[in-house]
């Protein structure tokens, strides 16, 4: 597998934000890559790495939470998929981070966390695949994107406690300065509202 890093943190985002989890970032993703990715460092490149190197990895780090994010992490489906027996066979809890641009596949025992991208003002998702997803996660930059988020929501009848909602914004300043919109948007309706941690707490800085 083309592996970009593999470390250990908490997770910044989502529903268990502030756990402890070791994050395995795979290299790849589907064009047309999004303006605002704050991970192109992982759009192409990366390690390659056997299943036996990767495992030994993440058991050196002593977590038994893992999160198999990206770039696409289903740009490798096949691998993917032997990776995560290999985990879930040896009592590890697995998360993954998808745009759900490259599909997602059926998976045991995973909690799928989907992003879905609309970089060129089109939904890049099946919606054969929004089932397979146990929450949703949006970026909201502006009442325009929580529109176009709210109509994504209703067309897909989309339970609303399945929805979280970030501000957008790499820097400290930039989350902080959105987060009281986003607060009444989730409020006005029904949404979570998920903060960016780890950028909260260091900025842009990459391995966090």
């Amino acid at each position: 597998m083309k592996i970009i890093e593999i470390f250990h943190s908490l997770q910044g985002e989502g529903p268990w934000i502030g756990r402890p989890y070791t994050f395995v970032r795979l290299a790849g993703c589907v064009k047309p890559y999004c303006t605002w990715c704050d991970t192109r460092y992982a759009l192409s490149g990366g390690k390659e790495m056997t299943i036996a190197d990767i495992l030994s990895q993440i058991k050196a780090l002593g977590c038994a939470n893992i999160v198999i994010t990206g770039g696409e992490p289903f740009m490798q489906k096949d691998e993917v998929i032997l990776l995560h027996e290999v985990l879930v066979n040896s009592s590890f809890s697995v998360q993954y981070e998808t745009s759900g641009k490259a599909g997602i596949p059926e998976l045991k025992n995973a909690f799928v966390v989907l992003s879905p991208k609309r970089p060129n003002k089109k939904w890049l998702i099946d919606k054969k695949d929004l089932p397979k997803a146990d929450c949703l996660k949006f970026l909201y930059d502006s009442s325009k994107r929580g529109r176009t988020i709210k109509k994504f929501v209703s067309d897909n009848n989309i339970d609303s406690s399945r929805v979280l909602i970030m501000p957008q914004g790499r820097t400290r300043k930039a989350q902080i300065d959105m987060m009281p919109e986003v607060f009444e948007f989730c409020v006005n309706n029904g949404f979570i509202m998920t903060p960016r941690l780890h950028v909260l707490c260091y900025g842009n800085k990459r391995g966090i």
